[in-house]
């Protein structure tokens, strides 16, 4: 964040090579180039069927297709049909929940994917909120979703909901004071990314973009995030490696017997 609540306007103007009138279009293009679209951090796409096929990556799944095997060669058919069926739902189950949880990045992209008006060479005009670069003059009002984090130039009985980052469910009243505290619930004088203007408007100027917003950093760890195995599922794993290769060895040898 660089403590900009704690600076003047005109300091963050001089930091960001900004001023009143906002950047120009070939200085907001340049930033773009260098510093990237506002867009979050997202992971790597999979479709449906690559995570349906990763939740049958399994020792025990690999256990009861060895099973279903061996049920077919004994003639078992309703073991074979029971078991295939448990394994499908797993799978499915597991598709679901998996699928799910690679969509939360994505549904924190739509918070900030909104048209914004901004100061471009003094006059007012409407971008895309990935177009904002950083030093942006963002006008806001009653109903506009915050595209960026911003420190706020000027305010007019300007209230936002940020219960997306802090999970108050009362709008917070906003300023162009100086802060000089870094947690949410003291910065008055700052607009986060994802954020809404729930009554009155204002203007701010955007200190950070994409991955650096705040929503960013939560839109990144979504995003890299990793299930932890527990100590359990870590030793069920080493234990159903072990039976497999049991399996493995007493089917073969009593195939071999079958055929002597």
């Amino acid at each position: 964040m660089n403590n900009f609540q704690k600076l003047e306007i005109d300091e963050i103007y001089n930091i960001l090579e900004s001023s009143k009138n906002g950047l120009s279009d070939k200085k907001a293009n340049q930033k773009l180039e260098e510093f990237g679209k506002n867009v979050l951090p997202k992971g790597d796409k999979e479709t449906i069927f690559d995570i349906f096929f990763s939740q049958l990556k399994s020792p025990i799944i690999y256990i009861m297709i060895l099973a279903a095997i061996l049920s077919y060669v004994a003639k078992e058919y309703v073991d074979v049909l029971a078991i295939l069926f448990i394994i499908i739902v797993d799978a499915i189950v597991g598709t679901i929940q998996e699928n799910s949880a690679s969509k939360e990045a994505e549904s924190l992209q739509k918070l900030i994917e909104v048209k914004t008006k901004v100061i471009r060479d003094g006059k007012e005009k409407v971008v895309s909120a990935e177009d904002i670069a950083v030093g942006d003059i963002i006008v806001l009002e009653s109903g506009d979703k915050v595209p960026a984090d911003a420190r706020i130039i000027s305010a007019l009985n300007l209230s936002v909901d940020e219960s997306i980052l802090t999970g108050e469910s009362i709008p917070r009243e906003k300023n162009n004071g100086i802060s000089i505290r870094n947690t949410f619930q003291d910065m008055n004088n700052m607009l986060f990314g994802g954020t809404s203007v729930v009554k009155g408007r204002g203007t701010a100027i955007v200190v950070a973009t994409g991955a650096q917003t705040e929503i960013g950093k939560i839109s990144k760890r979504v995003a890299e995030t990793k299930e932890e195995k527990s100590p359990l599922t870590i030793r069920m794993e080493k234990l159903t490696k072990f039976l497999t290769k049991l399996i493995l060895v007493v089917a073969v040898l009593l195939t071999i017997l079958m055929i002597i």
